[in-house]
This record gives C-alpha cells, sequence and structure tokens, in this order.
C-alpha cells in the first residue's frame, strides 16, 4: 500500500479532521460541498462538514423540475450571459444542460421558476463562484416535486419523467436507465404499476402514481 508522506498525511488531517470552527472560511478548491434543498428553496456551502454560506434559490419549475442527485461542478465560466448572469457553473447532470448561475429576474428567487438551474442571487453566485472549484459535489435532496406533481404522458419528456423512471426503477419494474423521455419501456413499466396498485387502467403518471411512489 503507497504510504503517505508527512506534508500528505499533514494536510489530509487538516482538510478532513480539523474541525471548522463557527466563522470560519470555506479554503477554495479544498474542502468544500454543496447541499441544495429543494424544499426550503436554498443553496447551502459546507467546509470541512459545517454550514459556512447559504443562499436563496429559484429551482425548476413543475414539468422541468430540478434533478435530485448526487452531482459535481463540471464547468466555471465567468463573464456576463443574458439570463444567466454574471457567472455559470455547470452540473455533470448527463439529461441535460443544468447549472448555478445568476438571474435577470430576481424577484424570482425563492420560488419555482426556473428551467431546471439553480439560480441566485448575482451578488451570491459572484461570492459562491470563488468559493468552488470544477469538481465540487452538489447534492440536490428532497421533494422534487414540491411546487406540483406534473400529469405525465407517452411523449412527455425532461426532468419529470428522469425522476418517474429512477422511482421505478428503484421499485423493479423499469429495466433501463433513465433517460428522460416517456417511451414504450416506460408506458409498459408504468402500466404494470398501476395494475399492481390496482389504479385505472391507462398510461399515464397522475397524482395517484406520484403519490403511491411517495412524492
Amino acid at each position: 500500500m503507497r504510504r503517505l508522506t508527512p506534508f500528505w498525511a499533514c494536510l489530509f488531517f487538516l482538510v478532513f479532521f480539523l474541525p471548522c470552527r463557527a466563522g470560519c472560511e470555506p479554503l477554495p478548491w479544498l474542502d468544500t460541498y454543496i447541499i441544495v434543498d429543494t424544499q426550503r428553496l436554498t443553496l447551502t456551502l459546507f467546509a470541512r462538514g459545517q454550514p459556512v454560506r447559504q443562499y436563496p434559490v429559484a429551482l425548476g419549475r413543475p414539468g422541468t423540475e430540478t434533478p435530485l442527485g448526487l452531482w459535481r461542478v463540471r464547468e466555471k465560466i465567468a463573464g456576463y450571459t443574458p439570463g444567466i448572469g454574471p457567472r455559470w457553473m455547470g452540473l455533470d447532470i448527463p439529461t441535460g444542460s443544468y447549472g448555478i448561475h445568476g438571474t435577470d429576474s430576481p424577484w424570482t428567487i425563492g420560488t419555482y421558476a426556473s428551467a431546471g438551474c439553480i439560480r441566485l442571487h448575482n451578488e451570491h453566485v459572484v461570492e459562491l463562484y470563488e468559493l468552488v472549484a470544477e469538481g465540487t459535489p452538489v447534492l440536490v435532496l428532497g421533494n422534487p416535486f414540491a411546487g406540483g406533481v406534473p400529469l405525465l404522458r407517452e411523449g412527455s419528456c425532461g426532468t419529470a419523467v428522469w425522476e418517474l423512471q429512477r422511482a421505478l426503477y428503484k421499485l423493479g419494474y423499469y429495466g433501463a436507465r433513465p433517460d428522460g423521455i416517456f417511451g414504450p419501456q416506460t408506458a409498459g413499466a408504468l402500466g404494470k404499476f398501476r395494475r399492481d396498485y390496482g389504479l385505472e387502467e391507462k398510461s399515464a403518471a397522475d397524482e395517484d402514481v406520484w403519490r403511491l411512489l411517495g412524492y
């Protein structure tokens, strides 16, 4: 087994075992991670296991929900872009182009208003940008449908379909990798789920389906 040199052993101890006292500053590029709470509409930055920043956010509206899961910052881009604001931090979500960014519509912060991205006030995203690196973990948790569950049918696509497929996969109904497209395989899995739970025979994810799936 490879031995740690004294330098790396010290660094490992400082980052992962030295507690972060109240008011401490995160060390950019080294010891940070992010948790996004889809129910409280907050983004919290952690350093050494302790929260050091929290910002209000806007998240995906019904039908374009912000995907739950553990992701990472894939890219960082500075500079103003219309609709995106002064900073962009792209996430490695496989079902589309999602990121943490600013906004030209600050009144939407604290609501479900985006196409799935995580919006911050511009001054907040500028500050956050300097404290995280490419590769920083971003955990999105909670109920993705806190703003209301969507009605999905064959032909629907997007984050909500991906979440439906993921839930059916966990229960053993859907056997493929979720892709966010409501096709025949999703319809078949959903139909079996509806029959098993005594629901009306139809190829749709309605309120009854989402309730039984725990949303």
